[in-house]
């Protein structure tokens, strides 16, 4: 147990040094992943500002079409669940 113990906490100490180059290499040439996307709109939409980006879309947005909606991310689906409550709900 204790050799696995040690194999797993390489592998985490591994995992997080590629992640913060990544996230250095990526900053460095101004670039984004479509997680990073997904994790910026996140933010956006879970910060003080929600309610502003929420009613600036509200104009704009009237159907929503989701293909391969089977391979949306959690994080995806919980940026997209507020649209589609608004939608369903009739009011939008």
């Amino acid at each position: 147990i204790e050799l696995e113990n040690y194999k797993i906490a390489n592998l985490m100490n591994l995992l997080n040094h590629y992640s913060e180059a990544k996230n250095i290499f990526h900053k460095d040439k101004n670039t984004l992943n479509f997680q990073d996307v997904s994790k910026k709109v996140y933010e956006l939409i879970t910060s003080e500002f929600k309610d502003m980006i929420y009613f600036r879309l509200d104009g704009f947005i009237s159907h929503l079409l989701i293909d391969e909606f089977q391979d949306t991310s959690v994080i995806q689906y919980q940026i997209l669940r507020p649209l589609i409550a608004e939608l369903v709900s009739g009011e939008g």
